[in-house]
């Protein structure tokens, strides 16, 4: 998907792996903002994780930074089989 998007956006360029990236965090609202500006997503139960895939080894960080690949072996396995690698991401 990485690859994909960097072809299609004007003036993308490839740039170095950037790490762990911050998360945005969720606001509580009564009702969805309407100005045109904002993607909404609905905040369901469960975890949030980032995975990395650099040098062939994936890793899954929580949105505190916390190294969880041991937690979720499954999720780390699956990911290795993007075929993606650090000269794919585009930022």
């Amino acid at each position: 998907m990485v690859r994909f998007i960097g072809r299609v956006i004007k003036g993308s360029k490839p740039g170095s792996h950037p790490g762990f990236v911050e998360p945005a965090l969720a606001t509580l609202r009564t009702k969805p903002v309407t100005d045109g500006k904002h993607v909404h997503e609905i905040k369901f139960d469960g975890y949030r994780v980032q995975a990395h895939k650099r040098g062939g080894l994936v890793t899954l960080w929580t949105r505190g930074g916390l190294n969880w690949t041991k937690r979720f072996p499954t999720i780390a396995v699956a990911m290795d089989g993007i075929p993606a690698t650090e000269n794919d991401y585009r930022w």
